[in-house]
């Protein structure tokens, strides 16, 4: 599996509110009111946040100090493209977004494209959920847990859950993942007991193949109690 370390910091500064307030006898008759700012749906984060991706900064780093990166099938002798990069501003002062996309062949019978960050000392040991925001392709993909014993072994099979990232259009969805409800694909690999004390990454992969493009877009990712 080959790792492009293309890094992007998604922490987006949020907007500094100040309260002004003039003496009674200015004369405020030609002031302004500003604009209201649309509801884009991204609320700020609840929980330990990983990412509110709130610095727009391009270096793809992380709220716990890692990064994103992508990855393919290339090592696997496939050529599907897994592409990282910084979402375009959704408001004057609001977040940014991590946006993936590519395209998935079947060089590799069974080809994939995908991205992660790793965890850092970060455990999600007490933590019920990941809450994180998607909108994009409305295609299948699946996010998953790898734990640093299966991958010592060799063992990709990982716990996760299936979604479909948005519907197609532009509006941010809510995810919602009970960690406690994680389960392994069926058929293939080693089944083993989740350890959520163990996992050191988190990642999102896409699903089937051929797939002649694909994109999705991450958003205010981060864990519950």
């Amino acid at each position: 599996m080959k790792i492009s370390k293309l890094v992007l910091s998604l922490l987006v500064p949020a907007a500094l509110l100040t309260n002004c307030s003039k003496d009674d006898s200015d004369d405020s008759a030609g002031d302004t009111p500003a604009a209201p700012q649309p509801d884009l749906g991204l609320q700020e984060p609840t929980g330990f946040v990983l990412d509110d991706f709130k610095s727009c900064a391009p270096d793809f780093k992380t709220a716990v100090e890692t990064y994103w990166y992508a990855f393919n099938d290339e090592s696997d002798g496939g050529k599907s493209v897994s592409t990282i990069e910084l979402g375009t501003p959704l408001a004057e002062g609001g977040p940014c977004s991590l946006r993936w996309s590519g395209k998935v062949t079947t060089d590799y019978e069974y080809g994939y494209a995908g991205i992660g960050l790793d965890l850092g000392s970060t455990t999600l040991t007490g933590y019920k959920s990941m809450v994180f925001k998607v909108r994009g392709d409305g295609a299948a993909y699946r996010v998953k847990l790898p734990m640093q014993s299966q991958l010592a072994q060799n063992e990709f099979n990982f716990h996760g859950a299936d979604l479909k990232c948005g519907d197609g259009s532009t509006s941010w969805k809510t995810v919602t993942l009970d960690l406690a409800s994680l389960q392994q694909e069926p058929g293939w690999g080693k089944s083993v007991k989740m350890d959520l004390a163990d996992v050191g990454k988190i990642q999102m992969q896409t699903k089937g193949q051929p797939l002649a493009a694909f994109a999705c877009e991450i958003a205010a990712l981060s864990l519950v109690k």
